[in-house]
């Protein structure tokens, strides 16, 4: 960057010139950078941001007003709008391949006391079962990562991730689902749970 007096010999220059050089000012500074078209190389991670946005803008615009209210609750000791603190929660699920939730998220996750995974396969087909104590929550759900790699990577682009029912019974909840792999080889997986409330629980592998 090239601090300028009177630029283009005038007293202010502002904007592109020629596709060359840029003009501006920071404060009582002028400027001048050369020009540059910004960089967008749309890659998998970038689209999946740009997608969880509109997904979580559509999300908020659902909400009722008592639910609004919940988020008002939340944002009001962190300084930020109802709105904000919705987007700063969901944005945080999004990137953990967990959906929107429309009302704030408890203190704590709710991770099991015990559990039992089995995870086996047949051939490219793998059968995914899990049991255990859910702590008086209702998981609603199970997020289920499957990977070569030991223990699973979390990379959004290279990892299978995706989501099955869970039945609860008492104190017990369990789910057993299947998974075809895309190739034959070896992978490892892990899983966790999701409530009807959006507590999540903590990541559990495959012993």
């Amino acid at each position: 960057m090239v601090k300028l007096i009177a630029p283009l010999l005038s007293l202010d220059a502002r904007g592109e010139m020629g596709k060359t050089l840029i003009y501006s000012r920071i404060g009582r500074t002028n400027y001048a950078k050369g020009y540059k078209v910004p960089s967008n190389p749309q890659s998998a991670a970038q689209t999946y941001t740009r997608v969880g946005t509109a997904a979580i803008t559509q999300a908020w615009q659902t909400l009722t007003a008592a639910q609004k209210a919940l988020w008002t609750a939340v944002g009001t000791p962190l300084k930020l709008s109802a709105y904000h603190a919705f987007l700063r929660c969901n944005t945080r699920r999004w990137a953990a391949w967990i959906p929107p939730t429309p009302i704030p998220e408890p203190s704590g996750t709710n991770s099991p006391t015990d559990y039992f995974l089995s995870i086996t396969n047949v051939g490219t087909l793998w059968t995914i079962g899990m049991t255990g104590l859910h702590n008086g929550a209702t998981e609603w759900g199970a997020q289920i990562c499957m990977d070569t790699n030991n223990p699973p990577n979390l990379n959004k682009e290279t990892t299978r991730v995706f989501y099955t029912p869970v039945t609860t019974n008492g104190s017990y909840y369990n789910f057993s689902t299947t998974w075809t792999a895309p190739a034959a080889g070896t992978y490892y997986g892990k899983v966790r749970l999701i409530s009807d409330t959006g507590a999540i629980s903590q990541w559990h592998e495959d012993a």
